[in-house]
């Protein structure tokens, strides 16, 4: 009987603790809104859509619809170069940090940094990069890089000609050709982006799948079993 009480106790006590929390939230969004209506009360309530944070992102995060969020802002108030929409910043990515609750401006996005020349037909990323990755952040300028998606013992070719525009120790800024964003900006999210860096005469590459199909790891060439994340079957001409 006293086991089950406390049972109960706990169950009761852990009830609370989520009331609680819940309440807390709300009281504290209730505070911001306040706050918010009486700035744009004493700057005359001219306001102007401001997309911001809806959470702290580092350098090289990717923008998507789960982090960002369109608040109505006083117009005094509004940063030079706010972005207004979701739209606007979709596979972005940052070249600074931004705390939650931040406005995206158009000096956070690595393809509005001063002295980035993006190639006609590209868009550019930044991705961090690590040991995981397959390449460091001192990768030079210029440099042409294979994208490989791996993932669940399956490895497919991306984008045979990614070209690194900037490197900052931990991130790179890569150009991608327009049709290669989507599939770069879901591989670089998700964790299964692999990056390599092909010599100057290699001019095929292997795509580990044929016609975008992943490719088990068991099934590469001659049906020899897949020793690691990657599986050679036939090579291809650079994306």
């Amino acid at each position: 009987m006293k086991r089950r009480f406390r049972l109960l106790l706990a169950a009761a006590f852990g009830a609370l603790a989520v009331v609680l929390g819940i309440a807390y939230g709300d009281s504290v969004r209730a505070e911001a809104e306040s706050e918010r209506a009486a700035a744009m009360e004493r700057y005359g309530g001219e306001t102007a859509p401001v997309l911001v944070a809806t959470e702290a992102l580092e350098t090289g995060a990717v923008l998507g619809t789960a982090s960002l969020e369109v608040r109505t802002w006083p117009s005094e108030l509004v940063p030079d170069g706010a972005l207004g929409s979701v739209e606007d910043a979709l596979g972005e990515s940052l070249a600074h940090p931004l705390s939650a609750g931040a406005a995206v401006t158009e000096t956070v996005l690595a393809s509005h940094q001063e002295g980035l020349s993006v190639p006609s037909g590209h868009a550019a990323l930044t991705v961090a990069v690590g040991e995981r990755t397959g390449v460091s952040g001192d990768v030079a300028a210029g440099t042409v890089l294979a994208a490989y998606r791996v993932q669940d013992g399956a490895c497919r070719l991306i984008c045979g000609s990614a070209r690194v525009l900037a490197a900052a120790g931990d991130s790179l800024t890569v150009a991608v050709p327009a049709e290669n964003v989507g599939a770069t900006v879901t591989a670089a999210s998700d964790g299964s982006l692999r990056l390599v860096v092909p010599a100057a005469d290699v001019d095929a590459l292997d795509t580990g799948a044929a016609a975008g199909d992943v490719l088990p790891a068991d099934e590469g060439a001659g049906g020899a079993p897949g020793g690691g994340e990657t599986s050679p079957v036939k090579s291809a001409g650079r994306s």
